[in-house]
């Protein structure tokens, strides 16, 4: 039988157990959810919705992970790495990653473009679990993935700069708007169907990509509905509310006044 002082070392030596064994995971999930969280607070409070953060593909790949993780057959050792596998796991990812530079020259804009760098640290981690790694090994992949995803974003806005709500607030604030109002974030499309009072608006590929901030807002004694372009931080048109067809379509969007 054994003593207490042998029972009490074991107890002592659970949460370290725990944590040797589970610690990567538990860092993978707390990251997961600290990124998830960032990403999309930036999305609804800094863009309005509009931009695409990657939200989305941040959170299909814990349940990957977590499948493999399941999956894996723990007892036995780790698999000798094979060459055929090894070499069809390399042309796949080169290939992704030759179909992700198509995608950020053909319009370096699109955020989902950056995100696929995180993805493609993911699909690494899945090799991994094709090796039969351990736990600990696919779960520092894990937090690999994560950490691409948050510096492909980072990235992005550092060489892109795109306009955040407050930068457009404060800009047309300066030009002599008050009561503003963020209404919607917009398509530039949809945006070139508006009677404007100023004559057509001028949109480039940046705001076909990016879209468009719309504001409500008063100057003087008329209300007006002013686009901002996300690229650029300038307003690129505005309209009257007074007899305007299209406050009736934005209005239904839930567009409102102060």
């Amino acid at each position: 039988m054994s003593t207490e002082k042998e029972r009490g070392g074991t107890a002592a030596g659970a949460p370290q157990c725990f944590w040797r064994r589970y610690g990567a995971l538990a860092a993978a999930v707390a990251l997961y959810l600290l990124s998830a969280v960032s990403l999309y607070v930036l999305q609804v409070y800094g863009f309005g919705g509009g931009l695409k953060t990657g939200f989305g593909l941040v959170a299909l790949l814990p349940p990957l992970y977590g499948c493999c993780w399941l999956l894996a057959d723990r007892r036995q050792p780790p698999a000798k790495p094979r060459r055929k596998t090894d070499l069809l796991n390399g042309l796949l990812l080169a290939a992704l990653t030759v179909l992700v530079a198509v995608f950020l020259l053909q319009d370096r804009y699109l955020l989902r473009c950056w995100q696929y760098f995180g993805v493609l640290l993911g699909l690494g981690g899945l090799m991994l679990y094709q090796r039969r790694h351990p736990v600990n090994k696919l779960s520092a992949v894990a937090v690999a993935s994560f950490l691409g995803l948050l510096l492909s974003t980072g990235l992005y806005f550092a060489v892109l700069r795109p306009t955040t709500l407050p930068g457009a607030r404060a800009l047309l604030a300066a030009q002599g708007y008050r009561n503003l109002q963020f209404g919607t974030h917009c398509m530039a499309a949809l945006a070139d169907q508006v009677d404007y009072t100023g004559g057509q608006q001028t949109t480039g590929k940046q705001d076909e990509a990016l879209g468009l901030y719309l504001f409500t807002a008063r100057r003087g004694s008329q209300q007006y509905g002013v686009f901002v372009s996300v690229a650029h931080g300038r307003p690129v048109g505005s309209y009257l509310r007074k007899n305007n067809p299209a406050m009736d379509y934005f209005e239904r969007q839930g567009v409102r006044w102060r």
